[in-house]
């Protein structure tokens, strides 16, 4: 849902998109298997799958106040901003 999103921003980092799609991988692989691990473990110890998919509707509700103070296009902006900066400064004479 999100990853043709987080392409389309970060093509425009040039340069520096082998970094953003590698901290996006780590995150997406990382929470599809923690993600699995917590569920199991609450329907262990509570004895009831259900409780699990509480923690699910938790772990979807939370993020979305933070999500919609997310300003897209300024962030790319400064993003695209820093790509600048960066391939300046790594310039070789």
């Amino acid at each position: 849902m999100f990853t043709s999103q987080f392409s389309a921003f970060v093509t425009d980092l040039q340069n520096h998109e082998s970094s953003f799609f590698s901290l996006f991988a780590l995150t997406d692989k990382s929470a599809s298997f923690v993600g699995p691990a917590i569920v199991g473990l609450i329907s262990d110890m509570t004895g009831n799958i259900r409780n699990g998919f509480i923690f699910l509707l938790i772990m979807l509700a939370v993020p979305v106040p933070v999500l919609l103070r997310v300003r897209a296009k300024k962030g790319k902006e400064e993003a695209i901003e820093w790509s600048n900066i960066k391939a300046r400064s790594t310039r070789f004479p």
